[in-house]
């Protein structure tokens, strides 16, 4: 069935075609400036519909259970995605986003298994809660540096997520964001973060190693809980309080970096099941007596001056391969690691039109499982810049 919106037609009502089973394609012209709430709502044969530029608003639920669509494009006129748009649209696998979008509201692609390819664009400033979880196929995503707030529960249960950058503007990583995401193995944390909030990042158990960065200041109860494969956490100056089970049960934990020279108040299981009569707590000469003293602290086994522990080495330098674009600066960062192991690194990389490296992850041709290795190698590519060039496109490569 074939359903066309004529251009007499300014508006598409409240329910308007909800409930149409048989409805596969709708040609909606330009001239319609809005369509209401659950307009297409229950369409489960709709596979094809245009949003002409015309649109400038949407209510919530418009596309919600349309089960059959696959893909969509949402022009920038629509300055506001509304909640639930394209709720269990189990079959949708890439949406686009028209410049000009500025919020995406709550849940609005909750429970669309098959997504997996979603641009959203830099006019963006806020993302809410829930937005993606439950997306089981989303294998990676960039919140530009525009977003200044993303909700909770964002990313959760996303099974396939192996890779995410999060604005630089986001000061908050909200609770749950990426909640039992197993096969994350990457993701940026900005400079600019202060608190990470409970369950951020339970049960993310391919995570090998987690740098904390200067300027956060708390860390949420269970926000680290059963990171299975956790061997390296780097915990900065700027941290004040780890809370219940922060990093309990990371059984693999081998090394803890705390550069804070004023022990951080943590409660006493933040670290239970963490593998502490093996692990080494690398502390400030002048602060041991101090972590000695403190529960948690003083259930590590090892306790060590991390000035006099740490023999910082310089990897070799590599290669990349990014079309078109050219290393300025001082050219291509080498690698700094402590460890004696050798092996190759290769990372996969995302730069902006402004030169800089968004995104950061291990290739399948690395060869080397060491975290510390692998690690060092991301930062180097991280600290990369490249030419800028006359597009809106990010640019991947090696």
């Amino acid at each position: 069935m074939l359903g066309i919106v004529s251009e007499s037609i300014v508006e598409i009502g409240r329910g308007a075609f909800s409930g149409c089973r048989y409805l596969e394609k709708v040609v909606i012209s330009e001239g319609v400036t809005s369509i209401g709430e659950s307009a297409f709502w229950q369409c489960p044969s709709l596979t094809e519909i245009n949003i002409p530029n015309s649109v400038t608003s949407m209510g919530t639920d418009v596309f919600r259970e349309c089960t059959a669509l696959k893909s969509i494009h949402i022009p920038g006129s629509v300055t506001n995605i509304s909640d639930f748009l394209f709720f269990d649209c189990t079959a949708l696998e890439s949406v686009s986003f028209g410049y000009g979008v500025e919020r995406i509201g709550d849940e609005v692609f909750c429970d669309c298994e098959s997504l997996q390819n979603v641009i959203i664009p830099d006019s963006v400033t806020r993302i809410g809660n829930t937005v993606f979880a439950d997306c089981k196929s989303l294998q990676s995503i960039i919140i530009p540096d525009s977003v200044q707030k993303v909700g909770y529960r964002t990313f959760k249960e996303c099974t396939s997520l192996n890779t995410a950058y999060i604005s630089s503007s986001v000061t908050e990583i909200g609770f749950d964001m990426f909640r039992g995401c197993a096969e994350l193995t990457s993701v940026t944390i900005s400079d600019n973060v202060t608190s990470i909030g409970n369950n951020a990042f339970s049960s993310c158990h391919l995570l090998s190693s987690i740098i904390i960065p200067e300027g956060v200041k708390s860390i949420g109860s269970n926000a680290f809980y059963n990171c299975k494969f956790i061997e390296s956490i780097v915990l900065p100056n700027s941290l004040e309080t780890i809370d219940f089970s922060a990093f309990a049960f990371c059984p693999m934990l081998k090394n803890v970096y705390c550069y804070a020279g004023n022990t951080p108040s943590a409660k006493p299981n933040a670290f239970d099941g963490s593998n502490l009569e093996r692990a080494v707590l690398h502390v400030p000469d002048s602060s041991i007596d101090s972590y000695k003293a403190a529960s948690p602290w003083n259930k590590f086994s090892n306790i060590a001056d991390e000035d006099n522990n740490k023999n910082i080495s310089q990897g070799a330098q590599g290669t990349f391969d990014l079309n078109g674009r050219s290393l300025t600066g001082c050219g291509l960062p080498a690698p700094a690691n402590t460890t004696t192991d050798e092996g190759r690194v290769v990372v996969d990389i995302t730069v902006n039109p402004s030169g800089e490296v968004i995104v950061a992850s291990i290739n399948r041709r690395t060869n080397t499982v060491n975290p510390e290795l692998r690690q060092a190698a991301i930062n180097a590519a991280k600290q990369a810049t490249f030419n800028k060039v006359n597009s809106k496109e990010n640019q991947t490569g090696t």
